[in-house]
């Protein structure tokens, strides 16, 4: 559990909606809750640094909006990789496809992420939901490494209040 605590203090999860880019402090990023939503994964290899976003949305402008933040991080001089994760109803919804055929016109600027580890994308055991975590200094998926749900707003929480 300790090791969960330590790598949960530096990880950011997108909520809804949201879109979080990893830093050195906080070097993990994902998100939880993927139900009808989308979870989309950039990352360069070459700046060690990954964009994660919940999206519901347009899918034109959820990728503007990665687009614009890998642009103003200085992401796009060298190809940087992506994934699309479809959320638990994905036969119910199409933003899955949209998102990737969107950046899938993209290439070579990005490319598709293929073969991602074992549990890189797991199921909420607690809810019909998929969830992430990605270790952007490392280059690996470590979703069974970190907390979600409570246990990890408490640990945000607590880094807050000291």
């Amino acid at each position: 559990m300790d090791e969960k605590i330590e790598l949960t203090k530096k990880t950011m999860l997108a909520s809804m909606d949201e879109i979080v880019i990893s830093t050195e402090e906080c070097p993990i990023v994902g998100t939880s809750s993927l139900a009808t939503c989308v979870g989309v994964l950039v990352y360069s290899e070459a700046h060690k640094k990954a964009i994660a976003c919940h999206a519901s949305g347009n899918p034109v402008a959820i990728v503007n909006a990665i687009i614009d933040l890998a642009i103003k991080n200085n992401l796009m001089d060298s190809p940087v990789k992506y994934r699309v994760i479809p959320g638990y109803y994905y036969n119910h919804y199409q933003l899955a496809e949209e998102i990737s055929d969107l950046l899938w016109e993209l290439r070579p600027y990005f490319s598709l992420m293929v073969h991602p580890e074992e549990n890189a994308i797991m199921k909420d055991p607690e809810l019909p939901a998929m969830r992430f975590a990605f270790d952007a200094s490392t280059g690996t998926f470590v979703t069974d490494k970190v907390l979600y749900g409570k246990d990890y707003l408490d640990i945000k929480q607590q880094q807050k209040n000291k």
